[in-house]
């Protein structure tokens, strides 16, 4: 589970997991994980800055989205890509995360909570989830430290692309090409504000654009799940 939640946080860091259709199951939710699509060449940068000496601009961005882990904030998207239209809804309260994505009537929810994470799904007007508690030697920070998942498992190469207004935010934009190990290439521009929030995703089938940042603790009613979740060895057993 560990595992599967650190990559999670990579995937949302990047904005892979979440742009376009919303899967319809807890199962398809996950399987978002492998999707990633090879992009084309990004557009021309808006302004162009020396690269650092030192770290060169891998570690400028991972010290982007590394700020992620201590924000409280909301964040809504539009997304469009292969045909489709949905939305996105961040709530960050420091280490407590959920994601809310909707297209064409299905919704999913994911969970990072200090007990556990947690996947779920709406089918008609009954919601079901599936996850479970976090092991023993699971260390909080982990699982939505995207910064440090992004220097495990990935290779990466990083180009400052300059700056873009979205959403009333500054967003400091990089065109980011990442290899990861089982998943694959993918290929992306993605934009950040100066304190970590993630302003745009875009890729050759997709493009998520914030449409409204609040800064802010969302709320803890914002972290309750919508129904008793299935652990995942239940899970397994039912279909075992």
């Amino acid at each position: 589970m560990k595992k599967i939640v650190f990559l999670a946080m990579l995937l949302i860091a990047l904005g892979i997991l979440g742009c376009g259709q919303a899967p319809s199951s807890p199962a398809q939710v996950a399987d978002a994980a492998e999707s990633i699509a090879t992009a084309e060449e990004p557009t021309e940068p808006v302004e162009v800055q020396e690269e650092p000496a030192e770290e060169g601009w891998g570690g400028k961005f991972k010290e982007l989205i590394g700020m992620s882990g201590p924000l409280k904030y909301t964040a809504s998207y539009e997304m469009t890509g292969q045909g489709m239209e949905s939305s996105r809804t961040d709530y960050i309260d420091g280490s407590t995360m959920r994601m809310d994505t909707a297209s064409e009537g299905m919704e999913s929810r994911v969970y990072v909570l200090s007990e556990g994470s947690y996947v779920c799904s709406k089918q008609g007007a009954e919601w079901s989830c599936m996850g479970g508690a976090k092991s023993e030697d699971e260390d909080a920070s982990d699982r939505y430290d995207a910064a440090k998942a992004y220097s495990n498992v990935v290779e990466q190469d990083i180009t400052f692309a300059g700056t873009e207004t979205i959403a009333g935010e500054t967003g400091q934009c990089y065109d980011v090409s990442v290899d990861i190990p089982n998943v694959g290439k993918s290929e992306s521009h993605v934009c950040y504000t100066s304190d970590g929030i993630m302003l745009r995703t875009e890729s050759a089938n997709s493009d998520m654009i914030a449409t409204s940042v609040s800064r802010g603790s969302p709320g803890s009613d914002k972290f309750e799940l919508p129904a008793e979740p299935t652990s995942l060895e239940d899970l397994r057993a039912q279909y075992m």
